[in-house]
């Protein structure tokens, strides 16, 4: 949990110091996108626009309305938990049914979701 942690921190560093530069680098095989952990990074903004889901690079779109495998609207709860007009969280966990990349089967993920000025999941 440490190392997704320090992760994710890393990466809202990047978007801080270089905006949307930083969403090439989050595209890349390595650090960012791990297809043998299945680990990769995604960012949306507060209307729930994914603007880089390096997993999923064809589903970069509005996923506001987007449940997971048993109903839960996954962004929805983020950006309401984000949000300086609802709860104004700093960070936030969620867990969800997801399938990893290249599969098919939905297993659980965590995601990290916290605020700059988007939220970084």
């Amino acid at each position: 949990v440490q190392s997704l942690v320090s992760l994710v921190n890393e990466a809202g560093e990047m978007v801080a110091r270089l905006g949307e530069d930083a969403f090439t680098d989050f595209h890349a095989p390595g650090k960012w996108l791990d297809f043998e952990s299945g680990r990769y990074l995604f960012v949306f903004d507060m209307e729930a626009n994914q603007v880089v889901n390096a997993g999923f690079p064809e589903i970069e779109v509005n996923r506001m309305d987007w449940k997971d495998a048993w109903g839960k609207p996954v962004f929805r709860l983020c950006v309401d938990k984000l949000s300086p007009h609802k709860e104004n969280r700093e960070s936030w966990w969620v867990h969800y049914l997801w399938p990893k990349p290249g599969e098919a089967k939905p297993s659980w993920k965590s995601s990290n979701c916290w605020s700059l000025i988007t939220p970084v999941c």
